[in-house]
């Protein structure tokens, strides 16, 4: 892609670096791979943008411009046990970036201290998280 989205040059301005045409062209179609960062699944609402393009001001959620809704069933931590979000995201990377090789870097979930005699959690979260890493790569993602 080479560049930002618009929307992102907009709400954030001068906080981001410029790409000389060189530099975009140098990095468009580049990657070699995608890595995933992947702990739970929330729906995503837009909204508007609270921050405006002010340079000093910095804050991810503001910037962001949407709202989340958790879903799914909480572990201790309140984190979700939603795998088809992951599926969802390889099918999506899949369809709209020429399906590049995926490599999830990150993966799984907090549980209680000395949890290890009742582990249900964590057994139903890899079975789950693992068979939708096998839907996708029987879909086709790489």
């Amino acid at each position: 892609f080479g560049d930002y989205p618009e929307v992102m040059k907009r709400i954030l301005g001068s906080r981001l670096p410029v790409f000389t045409e060189e530099e975009s062209e140098q990095v468009r179609g580049s990657s070699d791979f995608v890595g995933i960062i992947h702990y739970m699944t929330v729906y995503v609402k837009n909204s508007k943008p609270t921050l405006s393009p002010l340079p000093t001001r910095q804050d991810f959620f503001a910037d962001m411009g949407a709202e989340t809704l958790f879903i799914g069933n909480s572990t201790f931590f309140t984190w979700d046990i939603m795998p088809w979000g992951l599926e969802s995201v390889l099918e999506y990377l899949k369809q709209n970036y020429n399906n590049p090789p995926i490599y999830i870097l990150e993966n799984g979930l907090p549980l209680k201290h000395d949890s290890t005699l009742q582990d249900s959690e964590r057994v139903e979260y890899t079975q789950g998280y693992i068979g939708a890493m096998l839907n996708a790569i029987k879909n086709g993602s790489d």
